[in-house]
């Protein structure tokens, strides 16, 4: 199994509390045994940890401020746009499923929140919501920072991730890529609580970005004829 693919053996208790054994360890020095961990987060660990994450944290940082927000939306208004359908579409998909699906930029920031009303309650408690820098420098190992780290798709599950107040939740994200240079023009993730643990995630996370990569083509093919007229 690769690093980046769901291992449906996150879901076991035992599995999560091992992992937790193995970060009290990686905090206090010690190597993790060989095999504890998936290498996609045994590499991402060390990596959080030279940038100086703080692995106590217990939430992203507060939200930019509603003027900063806007601003950045409307500089990617194009993947804002390419993504209306498909995340309206989540709305009602992940209603009743304790899960959300968020849409960010290149940076990590998020741009756009939809799905379970519940896990959006949840979510605000860690600044899981529109504003807010997941990215691996600041939050540490989670699924949208470390997938934009990679550019590949990641699941991180509960215990997974390198910040204490996130662990309770699995994350799955899928980068978006521009369909013509093929640069990272942000990234797609579905988000719940541990117990909503599903490998299906991933799945739907690279499923949607793909879906995102073809709008953008399309309105970048209509925005062309609009030039050629």
């Amino acid at each position: 199994m690769s690093a980046n693919e769901p291992n449906r053996r996150l879901s076991n208790p035992e599995n999560n509390r091992t992992i937790m054994a193995t970060w009290e360890r990686f905090l206090s020095g010690q190597a993790p045994a060989p095999n504890a961990l998936r290498c996609l987060v045994d590499d991402s660990w060390p990596r959080c940890l030279e940038v100086q994450v703080d692995p106590s944290r217990q939430q992203a940082p507060s939200p930019v401020n509603e003027a900063t927000l806007t601003s950045l939306q409307h500089q990617h208004r194009e993947l804002l746009a390419a993504g209306k359908q498909v995340m309206a579409m989540a709305r009602d998909f992940l209603a009743e499923t304790e899960t959300i699906m968020i849409l960010t930029d290149p940076a990590g920031m998020i741009l756009s929140v939809e799905g379970d009303p519940r896990a959006l309650g949840a979510a605000e408690d860690i600044h899981l919501i529109a504003g807010s820098n997941w990215s691996e420098q600041i939050c540490g190992t989670n699924a949208i920072g470390t997938a934009l780290s990679v550019g590949l798709p990641v699941q991180i599950h509960a215990a997974e991730h390198l910040c204490e107040g996130i662990k309770q939740w699995t994350c799955s994200a899928a980068v978006i890529r521009d369909p013509y240079d093929g640069r990272i023009v942000g990234a797609v993730d579905v988000s719940g609580l541990g117990k909503t643990f599903g490998p299906h995630s991933l799945a739907l996370a690279v499923t949607t970005a793909g879906r995102i990569e073809s709008q953008l083509a399309k309105l970048e093919m209509d925005f062309r004829y609009q030039l050629l007229e």
